[in-house]
């Protein structure tokens, strides 16, 4: 008796079993076309907007996420395919993989063009006004030192390009503390710069 019911059962098993593969093969479609969308629109955003004002490692860093992304949404439609084709494919070589190691080479690219200088990139602290240093009565030899703080130089450093002791730079560094009332380096560039 089990055994005529099970038989008889055994059509509709199949008949539910392929409708709901092909529920899960619509969801699955439908799964792979969001994400295409979703990358597609947000690299189309990145390469897109303009980003007047910043420097230009963050403009290549945005435009190359974008590029990415927009790269990567025929990737995903492709990777669809083949793994409908061939099954699950080797899994380091899956998109998620290569998305990862695409934006991890724009992010390093971006890195290296941040710490480039560039003739279009102004310095953080500008040369002192002579009237800066006549305000706090700086000595000439304590306007150089300014600038190779601004730099910075470590006061080693200094004391091998001015040719002079670490003991003398300390010294120095010490006169610009008091005469300016700063307490730290960061302190006297910001003081020295307004």
């Amino acid at each position: 008796m089990l055994l005529r019911l099970t038989i008889s059962l055994l059509p509709a098993l199949d008949a539910a079993f392929n409708s709901n593969q092909s529920l899960l093969l619509s969801w699955r479609i439908l799964n792979y076309l969001l994400v295409a969308v979703t990358i597609g629109a947000f690299g189309f955003i990145l390469v897109r907007v303009p980003v007047p004002n910043e420097h230009n490692a963050i403009q290549f860093l945005l435009k190359g996420l974008g590029i990415c992304s927009l790269g990567f949404v025929p990737l995903g439609l492709a990777e669809y395919g083949l793994n409908a084709l061939f099954g699950q494919l080797y899994y380091p070589l899956s998109l998620e993989y290569l998305f990862y190691l695409g934006t991890n080479v724009v992010m390093i690219l971006a890195a290296v063009r941040s710490l480039q200088t560039s003739k279009d990139t102004a310095p953080a602290f500008r040369a002192l006004k002579n009237d800066t240093g006549a305000r706090f009565a700086l000595t000439q030899r304590e306007q150089e030192m300014v600038g190779l703080i601004a730099r910075g130089l470590s006061n080693k450093e200094i004391a091998s390009e001015l040719h002079i002791s670490v003991a003398t730079v300390r010294t120095h560094i010490y006169n610009l503390f008091q005469k300016v009332g700063a307490q730290s380096r960061i302190e006297l560039l910001n003081i020295l710069s307004t």
